[in-house]
């Protein structure tokens, strides 16, 4: 029986490589899902009516507190105006006493997580890729512009009716 290779049995040895810059990945990822935590926390609780948006100063501490509360996820992932000085060590005392420990605790419960085990043996050798045809900063304009444009225009018009 002679298989032919081609399609996804070429690059099944290559998909669970480890990437180049692990660590810098780990702390982008769990940076990235605090910030989302933070801002999906905070429009469900300003849409029912926990925060109001009218009050700004109250979803802005809202949304410092809930980004503080949620370092423990980012560990286990791994302003327009002038601060008052006393706001300004308030918000670092904030950072050193919960949003530190809480992340140092996420990381320490992600430590005891049982160790993914992939379903395939990663190759030996790397895979080489072919070279793009564009510059990733096209792509991404491209990709960028029409999605943007049309929630552009639908939101204005939605805003401009009320």
């Amino acid at each position: 029986m002679n298989e032919e290779l081609s399609g996804w049995k070429l690059v099944v040895g290559d998909v669970f490589r480890g990437p180049n810059f692990s660590k810098l990945l780990c702390v982008m990822v769990g940076d990235g899902v605090q910030i989302t935590g933070m801002t999906v926390v905070t429009i469900v609780f300003a849409a029912l009516g926990f925060m109001s948006p009218a009050s700004r100063d109250r979803l802005f501490t809202g949304m410092i507190v809930l980004y503080q509360f949620l370092g423990i996820v980012s560990g286990y992932v791994r302003s327009t105006g002038a601060l008052p000085i006393s706001l300004f060590f308030t918000l670092l005392s904030l950072w050193f006493c919960i949003s530190v420990p809480l992340t140092l605790l996420g990381g320490f419960l992600g430590t005891w997580v049982e160790h993914i085990q992939f379903p395939v043996r990663t190759n030996q050798f790397l895979r080489e890729i072919p070279a793009r045809k564009y510059p990733s900063w096209l792509l991404v304009l491209g990709a960028g512009t029409l999605p943007f444009g049309t929630l552009f225009i639908e939101l204005f018009f939605i805003l401009s009716s009320v």
